[in-house]
């Protein structure tokens, strides 16, 4: 008897799992947070659970209401794809090409991750770290908000790796 239950209870995770794989696959954020909360699940797609988690919070925020506000909740993620694409921008914007033996300054970094700060991302305190480590650390979040920018808007993803390649390619200016 033991293993049947057994059986019974590994096929229904198996079923639960080819269901949250579905719903990575289709980016249905709510129905992959809802899945990965109902299988204890470790590993995530981050970006997508948080999206689900958002979607799910204003969900339940919204019990209660009258029908007809749907306009709400696409008002509330085109906000959150805004703030995405402004944060995109400053991060990924490729710094100025410099002149041989030249080197990004850490003035320069720390702009960066300071105007990155100001579109509403959660960057770590950096007053202390040396220059390689806000290197690292501005790198690191170029490397997520890339990621998440590819599933959330990848037209605007190629938009500014295009751009970023005609910086590198352009004429170089002696002055």
């Amino acid at each position: 008897m033991d293993k049947t239950k057994n059986f019974a209870r590994d096929n229904h995770f198996y079923s639960l799992e080819k269901e949250r794989e579905e719903a990575r696959a289709s980016q249905d954020a709510l129905k992959y947070f809802n899945l990965t909360n109902e299988l204890e699940a470790e590993d995530r797609d981050d970006f997508l659970y948080e999206q689900g988690e958002a979607e799910n919070i204003y969900l339940r925020s919204q019990r209660g209401k009258k029908p007809g506000q749907d306009q709400d909740i696409a008002d509330f993620f085109a906000k959150e794809t805004t703030k995405l694409e402004e944060m995109a921008k400053k991060a990924l914007t490729r710094f100025p090409e410099l002149q041989r033996g030249e080197m990004i300054r850490d003035v320069e970094i720390t702009r960066r991750l300071r105007e990155i700060r100001e579109t509403g991302y959660d960057v770590p305190s950096y007053s202390g770290l040396k220059k390689d480590e806000k290197w690292r650390l501005l790198t690191r979040i170029r490397g997520e908000l890339w990621s998440r920018l590819q599933t959330a808007n990848p037209e605007l993803a190629r938009e500014i790796q295009i751009q970023n390649q005609k910086k590198k390619d352009g004429p170089y200016w002696i002055r």
